[in-house]
């Protein structure tokens, strides 16, 4: 999905910096995009790295106006496992670290650096852009630690939103339900700078299968170009602010797939 509202914007004539935890995808879109991107690879949870990423991209284009972030991992553990036990206490807190604490530190010192953008005509300086997902809410068996991760994402966007008002700067939410994208076929986080393992996690109905299952209208999973659209949108748009934003084709998650 960042992928996706990269190129957008980069179409629409702007400039990105993109943050990647692997070391062949910011190839890929640098060689793609060109002298417009600007590409590191990194973990979204390392707050010094945060800081210098988001000084280096204004040192690059001059200001930044948008922070979008939709770095994150997903876990399918329980809290009582079927083998016995309880669920590890450090892959809950890794889930936390990278779509909360991961987001957080974008939203921060995105924040700091739009602030100090100029204005536009309406008093905007930018917009940040959070994703989280239907799971903070209609949370599946196994999905408590990722669950609990978009859950404080949503609840994110409404302080931040009433506090940053007077820099000028608006927050929104996407909220999707299943979108084809690397999360739903990675095994585990794999090794920085190597490409992921592309495979559905044991057990897991092809997306399409699934989609059919479960979405209202239209009965498939949506697409990236979709959550670029409506990420571009929320860009354009100054009065869009505070607001959270369903992209899941009315589909609702049920206790399990």
């Amino acid at each position: 999905m960042g992928k996706a509202a990269a190129e957008a914007i980069v179409a629409a004539g702007g400039k990105v910096c993109i943050v990647d935890y692997y070391q062949d995808r910011c190839e890929e879109m640098a060689a793609a995009l060109g002298d417009a991107v600007y590409c590191e690879c990194a973990d979204v949870s390392n707050t010094a790295m945060a800081e210098k990423i988001v000084g280096g991209a204004v040192e690059k284009f001059g200001h930044l106006n948008v922070v979008m972030n939709c770095a994150g991992v997903g876990s399918g553990n329980r809290i009582l496992p079927k083998g016995g036990g309880v669920y590890p206490i450090d892959e809950f807190k890794r889930v936390i670290d990278i779509n909360l604490i991961g987001t957080f530190n974008y939203v921060s010192y995105g924040a700091r650096a739009i602030s100090e953008a100029p204005e536009n005509d309406d008093g905007e300086r930018g917009v940040i852009i959070n994703t989280t997902s239907q799971a903070y809410s209609h949370g599946q068996i196994g999905q408590v630690a990722y669950s609990a991760s978009k859950g404080g994402v949503e609840a994110l966007t409404i302080p931040i939103a009433r506090e940053l008002a007077r820099f000028g700067i608006r927050i929104n939410t996407i909220c999707p339900a299943l979108v084809d994208t690397n999360m739903i076929r990675v095994e585990g986080m794999g090794e920085q700078a190597k490409a992921p393992v592309r495979i559905l996690p044991p057990g897991m109905k092809d997306l399409s299968e699934v989609a059919k299952d479960h979405f209202i209208f239209p009965r498939r999973q949506g697409y990236p170009s979709e959550f670029a659209s409506l990420a571009m949108e929320l860009i354009r748009n100054t009065l869009l602010n505070g607001g959270s934003y369903q992209l899941d084709g009315a589909m609702r998650f049920g206790p399990k797939f």
